[in-house]
């Protein structure tokens, strides 16, 4: 039964003891839990932290001075949260990355940023300290089928958590709380004899199809394998990518970017995009809301972020479907990776100039108006493929497909990146919806 938060004739200070008992009592003890009911953020949950879940039960006490408790975000504690508070007390809680402790085998933990609340960009150590009253999301769903997607619970995070104080690496600490490394991935460009080789984005509208190579290298920032897995950021600074000549005509700049929106999601969750606030690009920033602050999506001087599945990764290939003529694009992960498949989401932005490639193209001193439009394109090492799910008969309506190609995870602890190839597909949105539609895939030497 659950009691709603509102204001209640005041109750005798003494708390039933049936109801402790009863919590205490009657479960079993196993493995540590995740520290269910540490309401101040020190790793520890304590008999007076668990008689503040009770009373809050009883609606003696107010939910925000231990929201942390409310593990379905339902606005309430319930019994079962409450024993899930006394497992911890009794047999300790389990590292958790991101509560700015270094536990069991953690190597590091710089604690958490807030996305998707009121509170984005601010410093936590629990997604407690990232609600306030005022959020109109309450956070962003980590992983599963639909990452980096506004919630509000779990629920709406189908294989994937709603989470509020995320993580980020690219400080030296990844998100797994696992020391990093510096790894350089240079680019295989394609060239005209195997055009869908190597790195390259391919725009096909019909007639016509443009492919355009993509010649350069950035940085991965790895972590190391932890629960089965390995964390990794694209640092922004480290990212070097050469001109390209579009013939004698214009010249086009691709550069990484620090993408960031309105509270730090990328996707709303009916699937469209959210606001991007980032400044110095020919788009303007939106206007954000104070109940979404701009904030980066993958953490400061972060232009992305990816998974590695040392163990196999679920869900692992691409799916991107355009459903309805006036309905946004629909974006998801689905199907199972064997050993070894990364997940990728990159921010970049594509823009141009008139005239020749000249030592002074595609610098930091180009005018906002030549820098093209930043978007995130999410990545896999699996297989990606987008459809028009309307009028198949019409052109562009063909599903497109590309595979990308993963590495063992003993290759990623060496270094020996060559052969990796994240893929992706995805509509343009600044055009005719399901009649312009592209691939590109970022492959290493």
């Amino acid at each position: 039964m659950k009691w709603p938060l509102t204001e209640r004739k005041r109750q005798p200070a003494t708390l039933p003891a049936a109801v402790l008992a009863s919590v205490f009592f009657f479960f079993p003890l196993t493995a540590k839990p995740a520290c269910i009911g540490d309401c101040d953020g020190d790793g520890v949950v304590t008999v007076n932290e668990v008689v503040t879940l009770v009373r809050v039960l009883l609606g003696q006490t107010p939910l925000g001075l231990c929201a942390e408790a409310d593990v379905n975000g339902d606005g309430a504690i319930d019994v079962a949260e409450i024993v899930k508070a006394v497992r911890s007390l009794l047999v300790g809680c389990a590292a958790r990355c991101g509560n700015g402790l270094v536990e069991e085998d953690e190597e590091c933990d710089d604690g958490g940023i807030c996305l998707g609340t009121s509170q984005a960009g601010r410093f936590c150590r629990s997604d407690s300290e990232c609600l306030t009253t005022g959020d109109e999301w309450k956070g962003v769903c980590r992983g599963g089928e639909r990452p980096y997607t506004a919630c509000n619970s779990d629920s709406d995070c189908p294989q994937g958590r709603c989470v509020a104080c995320w993580t980020f690496g690219g400080d030296g600490c990844a998100a797994n709380c696992t020391e990093e490394r510096q790894l350089r991935l240079d680019l295989e460009a394609s060239d005209s004899v195997e055009p869908d080789m190597g790195s390259y984005i391919e725009i096909i509208g019909p007639p016509m199809i443009v492919t355009i190579p993509l010649n350069g290298s950035f940085n991965l920032a790895v972590g190391r394998e932890r629960n089965g897995r390995k964390t990794f950021t694209v640092p922004v600074a480290s990212a070097e990518f050469a001109p390209i000549s579009i013939s004698t005509l214009a010249c086009a700049c691709f550069r990484l970017t620090e993408y960031k929106t309105c509270g730090g999601a990328v996707f709303a969750p009916d699937g469209s995009l959210v606001e991007q606030c980032n400044e110095g690009f020919a788009v303007p920033p939106a206007d954000c809301p104070d109940s979404r602050p701009c904030v980066s999506v993958f953490g400061p001087g972060n232009a992305g972020s990816g998974v590695v599945g040392c163990e196999g990764l679920a869900p692992a290939n691409l799916d991107v479907r355009e459903i309805s003529p006036d309905g946004p694009i629909q974006t998801r992960y689905i199907g199972v990776g064997s050993a070894g498949p990364s997940l990728l989401a990159l921010g970049a932005a594509v823009g141009s100039h008139v005239g020749r490639c000249t030592e002074q193209s595609c610098t930091e001193a180009d005018p906002p108006a030549t820098r093209g439009a930043p978007s995130v394109n999410l990545f896999t090492t699996g297989q990606a493929c987008a459809r028009r799910w309307f009028e198949l008969d019409e052109p562009g309506s063909e599903q497109i497909c590309v595979q990308g190609s993963p590495i063992a995870c003993g290759r990623w602890e060496s270094g020996e990146l060559a052969g990796l190839r994240f893929c992706t597909t995805y509509f343009l949105y600044s055009q005719v919806p399901g009649l312009v539609r592209a691939k590109s895939c970022l492959q290493a030497k």
